[in-house]
């Protein structure tokens, strides 16, 4: 009778062993998932620096010798910031930061398509950007705006 009773059970807690362990696989399967999806968008994380600008007439514009660097910060928690970083000792003498922030806001990043959700005060606007070439120290801007596309080159900023 002991033997028939241990059967019922046995015959009741082997399909939910069996459903936790379906279930507990499927869960880890769908975050290693999430890791990579993660790992791709990690490349795009970091600081950038703005070297050069060229657009659609071919008028390439170099920024190394400028006054101020410009600064693309990409961070793991979806937002970003633009700012200069002032190298003029003139201006860093007077009221100015050293930091001047020209836009904030949010992104995302897939299939080598960048969206920027720029934040200004009450609003906010998107801009799509396409990614043409990224490696740990290069990354280039492919941008539309008003028909005009412009290609901007940026080294990782360390």
């Amino acid at each position: 009778m002991k033997i028939n009773s241990l059967n019922k059970t046995m015959k009741t807690l082997l399909p939910c062993i069996l459903s936790l362990a379906l279930f507990g696989s499927a869960c880890s399967g769908s975050k290693k998932t999430e890791e990579v999806q993660n790992d791709s968008e990690l490349s795009i994380v970091g600081s950038w620096e703005l070297v050069k600008r060229r657009d659609a007439n071919n008028q390439e514009k170099n920024f190394e010798d400028a006054q101020a660097n410009i600064i693309v910060s990409i961070e793991k928690t979806g937002y970003f910031h633009i700012y200069d970083t002032l190298k003029n000792e003139k201006w860093l003498a007077g009221d100015l930061h050293s930091i001047q922030t020209r836009r904030i806001g949010q992104w995302t990043y897939e299939d080598s398509t960048l969206n920027f959700t720029y934040q200004d005060k009450d609003s906010s606007y998107p801009e799509k950007i396409i990614i043409t070439k990224l490696t740990e120290d290069e990354m280039i801007m492919k941008r539309n705006k008003n028909q005009f596309t412009t290609f901007s080159y940026f080294k990782r900023n360390n």
